[in-house]
């Protein structure tokens, strides 16, 4: 390998690197935003944002059914909320049944670390998927979300630029 293949092989992993660091910045901007409208909202109902323990100890999450207000991003101030009893944990229900979308936001009990997760079960052209959260207000998304889209994007782009670099250095 020459200086300038490994020269330029360090550059395209560097460059990669660092746009997958910069998205994961602009995402974590984004959660901080909806943590300051949680801040709102929770003192609203009175108390503070503290993962699912403002003054009041129960978590603050977005709450609808089904709704085509319910099947876009939520926001405080715009979206109904709801305080939940002690133990429950905000969730996002989806359901996807030919191509007809539907969104379920509420409280639930039963949050363990693998529902953190997105989970999706697909039976008979139905996908049906769940995930739970525990700070305040942190059930707004919708799910194949541009953070997911990020990541199979850099991840291509990524495996792209290496298969070039591996070409070029022979």
């Amino acid at each position: 390998m020459t200086m300038r293949q490994s020269t330029l092989l360090w550059t395209i992993v560097t460059s990669l690197l660092l746009i997958g660091h910069v998205g994961l910045v602009t995402y974590a901007q984004e959660d901080d935003v909806a943590d300051d409208a949680a801040d709102d909202v929770a003192g609203d109902v009175g108390g503070d944002n503290a993962d699912a323990g403002n003054a009041t100890g129960v978590a603050i999450c977005f709450q609808c059914n089904s709704t085509d207000e319910c099947a876009v991003e939520q926001e405080a101030g715009n979206s109904t909320v709801q305080e939940c009893e002690a133990g429950q944990h905000c969730w996002t229900w989806k359901d996807e049944e030919n191509d007809v979308i539907s969104y379920s936001r509420g409280c639930d009990v039963g949050c363990t670390d693998d529902d953190t997760e997105l989970d999706c079960q697909t039976s008979n052209n139905r996908t049906q998927c769940k995930v739970c959260c525990e700070d305040d207000l942190c059930n707004k998304g919708l799910y194949n979300s541009a953070i997911s889209q990020m990541y199979i994007h850099t991840n291509h782009v990524l495996l792209v630029a290496l298969l070039v670099a591996k070409s070029m250095i022979g």
